[in-house]
């Protein structure tokens, strides 16, 4: 009589070594400079080229140097 254990599928073993100490870990410090980030985003205001875009798409027209037309005639 043979006694087979129980075989763990690939999936499990993935998972496992998914949620391994060291993948934990950089998970934990990736979640954390997520949230540091989404915490102090809010702090900053508009930079000065942003209102030059705002300014370009109210006034739309072909003559802009600094964003020319697509195609060339």
């Amino acid at each position: 009589m043979t006694t087979t254990a129980p075989l763990t599928t690939i999936s499990q073993r993935e998972r496992q070594s998914f949620l391994s100490g060291t993948m934990l870990l950089i998970w934990l410090i990736a979640l954390a400079k997520l949230v540091f980030h989404i915490y102090f985003n809010n702090r900053y205001g508009y930079f000065r080229d942003e209102f030059d875009y705002i300014a370009c798409g109210d006034h739309l027209g072909w003559g802009y140097v600094d964003q020319p037309r697509l195609f060339r005639f």
